[in-house]
């Protein structure tokens, strides 16, 4: 397909009528069309706002040359440009770590319901797809490159998706049009490159359609990814409780392959990155299958998978002991405890929770538990902490983080699971209830 402004245009608005919208300009080829081409449909888009931004990986000895390039290009469009310059980490591979870097400064650039627009072409879809089917990805893998998904606060769009690396040089070439040319890219040593060099001209030379047919495949695996997660959302729904746990005996009532991707949904709705399909089949066999009082965990991402009474918990990695950790707090306000990853509030409330004119009476400290707590019921028996815990359901992981509340030295409640009778608010009197919440475990 050639690159026509009309039809370039007409993919442009499948997205929306765009307002802000940033272009990737690296200064190559791909993005010297886009770029171009945006500028020549500024007095057809009144809304349009075009602007430019080039990432500097720093990886490069040209790398400063390049930037300086794309800068005077833009101020010859009348385009504004911002530079933005990222540290690549080492150990992801340099293709790798610099897209990370790259993506999440875009992600920090972007403003509410502005559109960074990326100069991926079918080709990059087809040399992507490939690389995946390489690596064994499944049916999201297979969908490729999206023409738009979501980008922090906006929405990045790929506009020439449905044209060719061919159409775009003839076009560029029909303009009279400069670009920078990476030498990186004709490195053969990186998967990338080696499939854009040597494997896909055989394949187009066989098959010169080749990329078309990968793309509508792509599409297909698109639509049918959709499908399988809207009925994975459902099935979550239906699977998960109040906290977010999730039930093993029905989990285990439904076939595996539907298993697995219903913890895939589950771990990605909680920042978790994909697991491969070795951890699932270990989780599935050694945590999963377990007898039912088993308490298993698997550890994912810094933190770990349990299972306890029939329920799967995603809980963060354990910090070190809060055992020795007193902290005074002053009841007017809320306390936050980043070491246990709580905050503790002490709200009003009448006939329920800690008599106020008690704890005006004295300092008020936290604690955490050490072992051997005794707790006073109103029939003045004592009981132990961790029986209470064990009834209530509160998972051993949770149980030190449980916040124990004294006055003038004396044990006052044991979060909201316990107040001692002589402090505990009467029908009609003025009580402080004890809210947590959960705040960033400080490492």
């Amino acid at each position: 397909m050639s690159l026509q402004l009309s039809h370039f245009k007409e993919q442009l608005l499948a997205f929306g009528e765009p307002g802000v919208l940033w272009v990737a300009f690296s200064g190559g080829l791909d993005s010297s069309v886009l770029l171009h081409a945006l500028v020549q449909l500024r007095e057809e888009l009144p809304r349009l706002d075009l602007r430019a931004v080039h990432v500097n990986h720093a990886l490069h000895p040209d790398a400063d040359r390049w930037e300086a390039w794309c800068e005077g290009r833009c101020n010859a469009l009348r385009v504004p440009f911002t530079r933005l310059r990222v540290r690549v980490e080492e150990g992801k591979g340099p293709e790798g770590g610099a897209r990370q870097a790259r993506y999440a400064a875009f992600e920090a650039l972007l403003g509410k319901g502005e559109w960074l627009a990326t100069a991926h072409h079918r080709d990059d879809q087809m040399e992507t797809v490939l690389l995946r089917l390489m690596r064994g990805t499944g049916v999201e893998g297979l969908a490729g490159i999206p023409p738009c998904r979501p980008l922090g606060r906006g929405l990045v769009v790929r506009p020439l998706l449905p044209f060719e690396r061919q159409a775009l040089r003839a076009w560029a070439e029909e303009e009279g049009l400069t670009w920078l040319e990476d030498p990186a890219n004709l490195d053969t040593s990186a998967d990338r490159n080696l499939l854009r060099h040597r494997v896909i001209p055989l394949l187009r030379e066989r098959w010169p359609t080749a990329a078309r047919q990968v793309a509508r495949a792509a599409d297909h695996c698109r639509d049918a990814a959709e499908v399988l997660a809207e009925e994975e959302a459902r099935l979550l729904a239906s699977l998960e409780d109040g906290e977010g746990t999730l039930s093993i005996s029905a989990l285990l009532a439904q076939p595996a392959p539907r298993r697995a991707r219903i913890l895939r949904a589950w771990l990605h709705g909680r920042g978790c990155r994909m697991p491969p399909a070795r951890w699932l089949e270990r989780l599935d066999r050694e945590v999963l299958r377990a007898r039912p009082d088993a308490e298993l965990r698997l550890p994912l991402d810094g933190r770990w998978v349990h299972r306890y009474r029939d329920r799967l918990w995603l809980v963060q990695s354990p910090t070190a002991s809060l055992a020795r950790l007193r902290l005074p707090w002053d009841p007017s306000g809320p306390l936050e405890i980043p070491q246990a990853g709580l905050r503790l509030e002490l709200r009003p409330s009448r006939g329920a929770g800690i008599d106020q004119r008690l704890i005006e009476t004295g300092p008020l400290q936290v604690r955490f538990r050490q072992g051997g707590e005794r707790l006073e019921s109103v029939d003045g028996h004592h009981r132990p902490l961790k029986k209470l815990l064990q009834e209530r359901g509160v998972p051993p992981w949770e149980r030190g983080r449980i916040p124990l509340l004294e006055c003038r030295g004396e044990l006052v409640a044991a979060g909201r699971l316990w107040i001692s009778p002589h402090w505990r608010a009467r029908p009609g009197e003025e009580g402080l209830e004890i809210v947590t919440s959960s705040i960033q475990v400080s490492p």
